[in-house]
């Protein structure tokens, strides 16, 4: 949400919706001719925004959705969590262990190497989370496996943290990561999971 009543929504055939009135009702800010799905939408601010999805597809707006820009990175992995500080900082996690980051709002993008996954095979990163704007170098990204990674280097070198021992039996896998204070962070997964680090 950009604030107590306004907030955006992305989905499939490049959908995008927006509320002023907290819910009461959306408008579509859609970009026409997309047919792959939107999955992750992030807005700092009420009129600067990034949403992304399939194929490594990254739209940009500067006029709260009237017109869209393709910011897209280069891969073609599906993208599925986003977090920007602001209108320059941001970071993108998706399929394959995809993370990429930008200091200039999307007109550059830099591969990042995640953690190792704590369990073999193919893994996809479903969120990630940064505390403070752009002078915060602390953040994490959570997805399948149990995996979380943790960084105090804005995203150069991450490290990997440890589910407790029941959520790892079975391995869950970690859907979304959100900052509820400054210093207190949740992530929730598969199994019902839900995990706060304070």
């Amino acid at each position: 949400a950009v604030s107590e009543h306004a907030a955006w929504a992305c989905g499939e055939y490049g959908l995008i919706l927006f509320t002023y009135n907290g819910g009461a009702s959306w408008a579509y800010r859609g970009v026409m001719g997309i047919y792959s799905a939107f999955n992750t939408i992030a807005f700092p601010t009420q009129e600067m925004g990034w949403v992304a999805g399939d194929y490594g597809m990254i739209m940009y707006t500067e006029d709260e959705g009237v017109t869209w820009e393709d910011r897209s990175p280069n891969t073609t992995s599906h993208l599925y969590g986003s977090y920007f500080a602001d209108e320059r900082y941001g970071w993108v996690v998706g399929a394959d262990g995809t993370v990429v980051s930008t200091q200039n709002g999307g007109e550059d993008w830099l591969f990042q190497q995640p953690c190792a996954p704590p369990h073999s095979g193919v893994y996809d990163f479903h969120g990630v989370m940064f505390l403070g704007g752009e002078s915060s170098r602390e953040g994490w990204i959570v997805g399948d496996k149990g995996a979380i990674c943790y960084t105090i280097s804005g995203g150069w070198k991450w490290e990997e943290q440890n589910l407790p021992g029941y959520v790892t039996t079975p391995i869950s896998d970690m859907r979304d990561i959100v900052r509820i204070k400054h210093n207190q962070v949740w992530t929730v997964g598969s199994g019902g999971h839900v995990l706060a680090y304070t």
